[in-house]
């Protein structure tokens, strides 16, 4: 059964570890562990959460905010960390068919980006997510970096 679109991130409130994974330069990939902390926010439309593991070999402390909009029933994800403090990129998407797909763009070094964040594999005790990026349109995409989730409580 499908969750109702304005309760997709209910699944998220708690402690969780964090099993992250990002491409190294050289092709193989860095793996280690991290924690998230979620609340909801707001009498409930809205999810806060804080991380603090690896992203991309660097140890990082991050914040992020998901907000839904019912009139347009999407949600709007926002995240700043230790790394880029102050700099926040919008994500918006919907769920759909059990997962829901953020996406965003900005520009760096003079070129467009596009980002798709990714959460599936919802399950009571576990979940996945999925960062890739695009530099050519969208014409190619690759894994920027992945986390599997598992309830700590």
């Amino acid at each position: 059964m499908e969750r109702d679109a304005a309760h997709a991130f209910d699944f998220l409130e708690g402690r969780w570890r964090a099993r992250c994974r990002s491409p190294r330069p050289d092709g193989t990939w860095d793996e280690a562990e991290g924690t998230l902390t979620a609340s909801k926010v707001l009498d409930g439309t809205a999810s806060l959460e804080l991380f603090e593991g690896p992203y991309c070999g660097t140890p990082i402390k991050a914040i992020g905010l998901r907000a839904f909009d019912p009139r347009t029933q999407e949600w709007s994800h926002t995240w700043t960390d230790t790394t880029t403090p102050g700099e926040f990129h919008v994500w918006r998407g919907r769920l759909a068919e059990g997962q829901v797909a953020l996406h965003s763009s900005w520009l760096e070094n003079g070129h467009t980006v596009l980002s798709r964040l990714t959460w599936s594999r919802i399950e009571g005790r576990s979940a996945h997510w999925e960062s890739h990026r695009s530099t050519d349109d969208g014409r190619t995409w690759e894994p920027h970096w992945l986390i599997d989730f598992e309830r700590v409580d």
